[in-house]
């Protein structure tokens, strides 16, 4: 319904739609069989004509299709903004069933200019297991781009030529979209694979997985499964010290007894769990993940641990063409660290370092949105408590996310990032002498929580300056400084009788 389509191109839609519906058996009640249907119409706002509950009988939806009517509209095109749109509230109240699926399909009929929105639609639809085909009446590059990041190739994309064959056309749409068998696939849907494994990429992966108490003990169980499902899609370089083009993995998790300041604790923010080289298959590495890699606990410091891993993937040798940091965060980390996340960001920023954000628990952790990289609704995804259900749509993301690292589809580096680039131990805040910070008095008390400060000798005088008024000679005011002193109390004298 944007200003890009006038009536020719709408009747054309709405036809191709009426020919797609005519040959399927419509759903009359909620039992899982049959076809339901509901229809948006979007320009660069989305809003429902027809919902799934609407009509149930078929013959009443084909005529309300049929007799749909175009709506003017100066608004551009922005089909992205549409598959966000279907992905988080078209499916929201759908049916269940062992072979029950869920179909998108989008008309359009011209290009849409925002490739974002394009890229995020995608990976929400993949990741909510939504088959998604375009019709497109002319060309749509950013469309194509985003589909050819998919490596199971499930998502079509069908360009319409003017013509009478405009149903066979339709062929493949009916077939692979929205017919697809899973057991018994058609011999025209040959290019789709659902089951792809081992993706090839050029990229050196660097898990960093929060240890802290903060996160509760079934989410650390539930982030390593899932981490170990993504290990699983990846084809891991058989040599890793050599430039072969194929991913390189690191696991870390943050140390319980690291302090910013260096004076407490362990010198690194991480503890090694697995390096670049250490292993030349995933399997070596799900087995060191599942079964050797124990939550820490203690307290974390984000910002610090990314920077520690970031400076550790630049100076790997045999880099890859692609660096990723997935950072797997519980709750918000401390104080002092906060002000550390910008500037990691940056940090990654002028590396060209891409860093993913993966929270946990109940509650959202909005600070990592300071640390992952743009645009945040592909970068970071909440998995909540790893329940199943998150858990399955954490994996699809992150699948479909590594296809997008393979394509390219975002540039994580920004050369304006590395002016004045501060050191790891530059200060974050104003330089501020107070208090000596608390030390342990004994080695073996260092991951104790009690601790106990050096003696702090108490104030006897204290001298403050402000400005003031005084009276001069001659009766007026004039700005002075008074200075008082607090003066330590007189003994009491007891007197002679």
């Amino acid at each position: 319904m944007s200003q890009d389509v006038d009536l020719q191109a709408f009747r054309r839609m709405t036809s191709s739609m009426y020919d797609l519906l005519k040959d399927i058996s419509i759903s009359e009640s909620n039992c899982p069989k049959g076809a339901r249907v509901a229809v948006v119409s979007y320009n660069d706002i989305t809003k429902h004509r027809i919902r799934f509950s609407d009509y149930r009988q078929k013959a009443k939806l084909l005529e309300l299709v049929n007799g749909t009517t175009l709506e003017r509209s100066s608004s551009r095109l922005n089909i992205g903004q549409a598959m966000q749109f279907v992905a988080r509230h078209s499916f929201k109240r759908t049916r269940w069933g062992t072979l029950m699926r869920r179909v998108a399909i989008f008309f359009s009929n011209g290009a849409s200019e925002d490739a974002t929105a394009i890229n995020t639609g995608m990976l929400e639809l993949k990741a909510n297991d939504i088959q998604t085909a375009v019709i497109a009446l002319r060309n749509t590059p950013n469309v194509q781009r985003a589909f050819e990041a998919d490596e199971t190739r499930s998502f079509i994309l069908q360009t319409l030529r003017e013509g009478p064959d405009q149903l066979s056309q339709l062929t493949k749409i009916q077939r692979c979209a929205i017919c697809y068998d899973f057991c018994q696939p058609d011999p025209e849907c040959s290019d789709i694979d659902l089951l792809r494994l081992n993706v090839d990429l050029d990229l050196d992966l660097t898990l960093l997985v929060d240890g802290s108490r903060t996160m509760q003990a079934d989410e650390y169980v539930a982030v390593k499964e899932l981490l170990a499902s993504v290990l699983e899609k990846i084809q891991v370089s058989e040599q890793p010290e050599r430039s072969d083009k194929q991913a390189r993995v690191a696991l870390y998790q943050t140390s319980p007894s690291y302090h910013p300041d260096g004076r407490l604790g362990e010198d690194n923010p991480v503890q090694r769990e697995f390096d670049y080289t250490s292993y030349t298959n995933t399997e070596d590495m799900r087995k060191h993940l599942l079964e050797d890699v124990h939550q820490l606990g203690g307290m974390a410091s984000l910002g610090h641990a990314v920077e520690w891993v970031i400076d550790k993937s630049a100076a790997s040798p045999s880099p890859r063409k692609h660096k990723m940091v997935l950072a797997v965060v519980g709750d918000e980390t401390s104080e002092g660290d906060r002000a550390k996340l910008e500037q990691v960001s940056k940090l990654a920023k002028c590396q060209g370092v891409g860093v993913f954000a993966l929270t946990t628990g109940r509650k959202y952790n909005a600070q990592v949105e300071k640390l992952a990289s743009p645009p945040l609704d592909q970068h970071v995804v909440h998995l909540g408590e790893g329940n199943l259900g998150q858990k399955e749509y954490t994996r699809r993301f992150l699948q479909a996310f590594l296809g997008t690292l393979k394509k390219g589809l975002n540039n994580y580096r920004e050369p304006r990032m590395c002016v004045g680039r501060p050191g790891p131990q530059a200060a974050v805040g104003p330089n501020i002498e107070s208090v000596p910070f608390p030390v342990y008095l004994e080695a073996e008390d260092r991951l104790r929580d009690q601790r106990t400060p050096k003696y702090v000798p108490p104030v006897e005088n204290l001298v403050v300056t402000r400005p003031g008024r005084t009276r001069t000679s001659v009766g007026t005011n004039s700005r002075a400084h008074a200075t008082y002193r607090r003066r330590r109390p007189k003994k009491n004298v007891m007197a002679n009788v």
